[in-house]
């Protein structure tokens, strides 16, 4: 501001005046000081003087005349000389001092009619001070009502992020039970996959033992029937081999026994819910109808005659069918996981995008901590240059009153 800078040009002629005081002021008291020195200097001589007069007096009272008198004349000769020549240089150094006084009292009445020129008689002085006083009031509350805006400011972002922190915490608790009802359903489909397993291995094993059984059984049945068949050679004639021929020819056309044609049996068998149910249902038939047809010896006869039973075409069937069902059962679970893969993927940009928001929020936060943290030094920084300009204008008020009371002393000084 003009009225600042003027302000601050005139402190500075101030000082300046007032060094220059300062410095004639030194200059008046060294003058002084040399002025009285010389004065003690000259007392101390003139008691030398007196002394050696004294002395004198003595010696001419103690000596003889005839002996001591030229000398004395000397003696005296020389002392008067050299209070000649010291009264001499006395007076040359007293012209000096005279003359440096003169000119340090011109010099100073100069510089006090120069000091109340500028100082005492300056009209503008006080509406200065005034405007300065009030132009450093005016930018005080500025800096308060700033100071009070940047309060307000800071309450409604404190505000604003603690309504932030509560939609991340919901949004992180509903993530957390999503992923825990996901998870159930992951262990629940596990489990699920682990009972297909087991009835698929439990089916598996029941079909190998199956096998298994059926080549015993024609083992078995072979060696029996050799065993029989030479038995019977070794027993019976020939008239009863053709018996037993045509009896097995019979047994061959006639029709295997049915199982399970009750209605009660076929409809427990049609609920049933798992496949190892009727995979049991068609081991068993397949062994009654290899009780039935003992007679088939050979594999190939075996699943001929097996294959016209009207009881193995429904279990057949009904694997079929089940097996179907599981089928589909699987694609739906397959079809799930996908579905479950895809919300987990979701729920994942999800939650990244909340952590996103929540980072944001937090750098927003430290943003304005930091603006706040920069104003405050502000307002501490102002508060300080305050303090300075009051603590500088009560400095020069101090020299001011200082330099009052040395030029009264001066004058005092001088007066006298």
């Amino acid at each position: 501001m003009p009225g600042g800078k003027r302000h601050v040009a005139a402190l500075a002629g101030e000082k300046e005046a007032l060094g220059a005081n300062w410095k004639s002021a030194q200059c008046v008291t060294s003058l002084y000081d040399s002025y009285i020195q010389v004065q003690k200097e000259n007392e101390q001589l003139r008691e030398d003087v007196r002394r050696l007069e004294q002395s004198e007096l003595l010696a001419k009272i103690k000596e003889p005349e005839d002996t001591k008198g030229d000398e004395l004349e000397q003696e005296i000769r020389l002392l008067r000389s050299e209070k000649l020549r010291m009264e001499e240089t006395h007076r040359l150094e007293l012209q000096k001092l005279e003359t440096r006084a003169a000119s340090s009292e011109t010099q100073h009445q100069q510089l006090v009619a120069k000091y109340h020129e500028r100082f005492e008689f300056d009209p503008l002085e006080a509406k200065r001070a005034a405007m300065a006083v009030k132009t450093m009031q005016n930018t005080l509350q500025n800096v308060v009502l700033e100071k009070e805006e940047i309060g307000i400011r800071y309450g409604e972002l404190k505000e604003q992020y603690r309504k932030f922190h509560n939609e991340q915490v919901d949004i992180v608790r509903n993530l957390k039970q999503q992923v825990k009802t996901l998870e159930q359903q992951r262990v629940k489909n596990g489990q699920q996959r682990v009972v297909n397993s087991l009835a698929n291995w439990s089916t598996n094993k029941v079909q190998n033992a199956w096998s298994k059984w059926i080549e015993l059984t024609k083992e078995k049945r072979r060696y029996e029937e050799n065993k029989q068949v030479m038995a019977t050679l070794e027993r019976k004639v020939d008239d009863r081999v053709a018996k037993v021929q045509y009896t097995e020819f019979f047994k061959w056309l006639s029709p295997p026994r049915v199982y399970l044609q009750s209605t009660d049996e076929y409809s427990s068998l049609k609920r049933s819910s798992t496949v190892k149910f009727a995979a049991t249902m068609m081991i068993f038939e397949m062994l009654r109808n290899c009780r039935d047809r003992v007679r088939a010896r050979l594999p190939e006869k075996f699943i001929k005659l097996f294959k016209q039973n009207k009881n193995w075409r429904k279990y057949y069937a009904l694997i079929e069918r089940k097996a179907t069902e599981l089928e589909n059962k699987l694609r739906d679970v397959l079809e799930e996981r996908e579905q479950l893969i895809q919300s987990k993927s979701e729920l994942h940009k999800r939650h990244q995008l909340v952590k996103d928001k929540l980072e944001s929020s937090q750098q927003n936060t430290k943003n304005v901590s930091k603006l706040v943290t920069d104003w405050k030094k502000k307002l501490v920084k102002w508060q300080q240059e305050l303090d300075e300009k009051d603590q500088a204008i009560a400095e020069k008020t101090s020299e001011l009153e200082k330099v009052a009371t040395e030029f009264e002393r001066y004058r005092l000084i001088v007066a006298s």
